[in-house]
């Protein structure tokens, strides 16, 4: 398969650290991408022992750049940029560890690319700012002010188009790239569904001892930013405030909304309907269905404060008579239940004939839904779901996809009168 993104790894005399960033990279992600090596040690030994790694990998798409000197994490990336021809690369650490469960890591991320989004980057443990895993509050992806370099992925001909890294910088290069993209009016964005552990600082170090992230580094890194910049530039990028839709830009805050948009041009309100597996959904007179309540104990004894219920119990037994109903809403719960076909003949009885069913789903086609939440049980693309409801007795009358990796059907029940 031809690849689509190139790794472009610097490393300097970090060869256990490297080495286990390779393997598991190979081990644990899929995805059609090759790995470019830019080996800054000019030794002899360092030599050997890269070339030595590509000798011996099965792995067919990895190539070492020797750079004859150390050049530094900036000057290796620049150097290694004259090699890339896939449409995306991916600036990358050499002390990453890719852990298990993270097949799909690569396709979480790429999905964004395109469009008004020039870069993306993963969740870690040894991060600053909004893509720190420890700053819960944040939805699942969102747009951000800054990515961090430490493994950032960035469409290849807007990289080239801002004129690569900044070698005359102390440090920071990450920020200024953030910078300069979102001058040009891109938008980046932050993707924690996609996970990677980062040993930090190892490199650094190695190379400046103590200085490395010293409030000295920071310093003369900050006061770069802000005469290439300007302060303003460089206190609004650092301002860093949780994400919400008002501070979404534009085409992302209408692509965020057209799921939503659906939703509320189809319900059809004027009518008796229930919304199965509501969460925190609430639907102005409409009663919803959900496993927990508010504060109840859930799944692993976590307190389930999301979902506001007006009765409890499972999607595929409705506590409703047959025929009851004009329409039923399904947002997002479908891939969550374990026998879909009981949850759409339960489904079916408590609809009227020609009662209108309404299904959003995650969709397999833009990204792999099982691996990015452990409570998907079952994977859909719209056709596959537009089969599976026309076996059990539906027809389709309407279907979107959207831009933030979902499908909607709207269906009605094609069962007899009694």
């Amino acid at each position: 398969m031809t690849p689509l993104v190139t790794l472009l790894i610097p490393t300097f005399r970090n060869y256990q650290t490297f080495f286990q960033c390779f393997v598991s990279l190979i081990k644990h992600t899929e995805y059609p991408y090759k790995v470019l090596v830019l080996n800054n040690d000019p030794t002899p030994g360092g030599k050997a022992l890269y070339d030595a790694l590509v000798a011996e990998t099965d792995f067919n798409d990895i190539e070492v750049l020797h750079l004859g000197a150390n050049v530094g994490w900036m000057g290796a990336i620049n150097a290694g940029m004259k090699r890339v021809d896939t449409p995306q690369v991916c600036l990358m650490n050499d002390d990453l560890l890719f852990v298990p469960g993270q097949k799909a890591f690569w396709r979480v991320l790429a999905r964004h690319l395109g469009g008004e989004v020039a870069a993306v980057g993963p969740s870690s443990n040894f991060v600053t700012g909004p893509q720190s895993l420890f700053h819960l509050e944040t939805p699942p992806a969102f747009p951000v002010k800054f990515l961090i370099g430490f493994c950032m992925m960035l469409r290849t001909d807007l990289f080239r188009q801002v004129g690569l890294l900044d070698e005359t910088l102390p440090g920071g290069d990450d920020f200024d790239l953030s910078i300069r993209l979102r001058s040009l009016g891109y938008t980046l964005v932050a993707e924690k569904n996609a996970y990677v552990h980062h040993i930090g600082s190892v490199t650094g170090k190695q190379v400046w001892g103590q200085h490395w992230d010293s409030a000295q580094h920071q310093d003369d890194t900050n006061n770069a930013l802000i005469r290439k910049h300007g302060l303003r530039v460089w206190y609004d990028t650092l301002d860093y405030q949780p994400f919400s839709r008002s501070n979404a830009s534009p085409g992302l805050q209408a692509a965020l909304s057209e799921e939503d948009d659906w939703w509320k041009v189809s319900l059809p309100r004027e009518q008796r309907g229930f919304n199965v597996g509501c969460g925190d959904w609430v639907l102005e007179g409409v009663p919803g269905l959900d496993l927990s309540k508010q504060g109840e104990r859930a799944a692993g004894g976590r307190k389930f404060t999301g979902a506001e219920p007006d009765v409890t119990g499972d999607a595929s037994t409705l506590p409703l008579q047959d025929a009851s109903l004009d329409f039923l809403a399904a947002r997002h719960v479908f891939e969550h239940l374990v026998d879909p076909v009981a949850a759409l003949r339960e489904w079916q009885r408590v609809l009227k004939p020609g009662g209108l069913l309404l299904v959003s789903c995650p969709d397999y086609d833009g990204i792999d839904t099982m691996l990015i939440d452990y409570t998907h049980l079952h994977a859909y693309t719209l056709p596959s779901l537009l089969n599976l409801l026309s076996v059990v007795g539906f027809e389709a009358e309407d279907f979107r996809t959207f831009a933030v990796g979902s499908f909607g059907v709207k269906a009605r029940s094609l069962k007899c009168p009694a």
